[in-house]
């Protein structure tokens, strides 16, 4: 889970079903963007309009990569349209644009690109030489199933076009996963969630997480519990990078078993 103010969440749930979205978001108002997660789509339905659902277009992204092998020229015109937008997307970060500018550079540069490719996944899908289980037949199938869901970055300014920076966050478990001790069990795997998180929030808030989490361990025996979201990275990098809490290990400091704590 990714929230408006740069801040990472990975909560751990034993299933991926209809239940386990409204038990983490509750009474969400605002847009909802996964990887399109059909439970996210029924929560959004379930909210009367309080809570809209977007789709990341990487992920629909994967579904024409997929066809690269057996159909490589559609497959690239399929990606190339996607890269379009996507560069779109990267002048908007380099111009600062927010608010109404971002979203008349998405209508006037982007919705041409957008329509382009919907008349692209239109003719692949209703052409006969492709079998519908074919790759470059399923992929514009995906896209087409979830077309409302895909534009929603198009009318809201405030909705990216993707959850990359997300994934990035994410990217760390599969590729440590067969390192992780204990992640086989429930309490393995929600462990990890819990150490991750503010580990991918500092790195999206441009923070040291060993710096933050060692101030923030050392830290929370006297912080008051009244001002419990301030050790939160987000706020941690204003209040206290500048002179963090450290620990004695690590700085060539010898510790004996004999000697007290804190050197006291």
């Amino acid at each position: 889970m990714f929230g408006d103010r740069g801040e990472i969440d990975f909560p751990f749930r034993l299933d991926r079903g209809n239940g386990a979205v409204p038990d983490l978001l509750g009474d969400f108002e605002g847009a909802l963007l996964s990887d399109g997660n059909r439970a996210c789509a029924a929560y959004a339905e379930s909210r009367n309009g309080a809570a809209g659902h977007a789709s990341c277009r990487a992920r629909a992204r994967r579904e024409f990569e997929k066809a690269k092998d057996s159909e490589p020229r559609l497959a690239a015109e399929a990606l190339e349209l996607i890269g379009a937008l996507q560069l779109c997307e990267r002048e908007i970060r380099e111009r600062k644009l927010e608010g109404r500018e971002k979203l008349e550079f998405r209508r006037t540069r982007s919705r041409p690109v957008a329509n382009a490719f919907w008349k692209w996944c239109d003719r692949r899908y209703e052409d006969p030489r492709h079998l519908p289980k074919s790759p470059i037949a399923e992929a514009p199938d995906y896209a087409r199933n979830r077309r409302s869901e895909l534009e929603a970055w198009l009318s809201d300014p405030e909705v990216p076009i993707d959850a990359n920076h997300l994934e990035r966050g994410l990217r760390v478990l599969p590729l440590g996963r067969k390192n992780w001790l204990f992640c086989w069990t429930e309490v393995g795997a929600e462990a990890v969630g819990i150490v991750q998180s503010p580990v991918a929030t500092c790195r999206l808030q441009g923070v040291d997480p060993r710096a933050c989490l060692e101030d923030v361990l050392r830290r929370v025996s006297v912080h008051p519990s009244s001002r419990v979201q301030e050790p939160a990275p987000r706020l941690w990098k204003d209040l206290f990078a500048g002179d963090p809490m450290k620990s004695d290990l690590g700085t060539g400091v010898e510790c004996r078993a004999s000697d007290p704590p804190n050197g006291t």
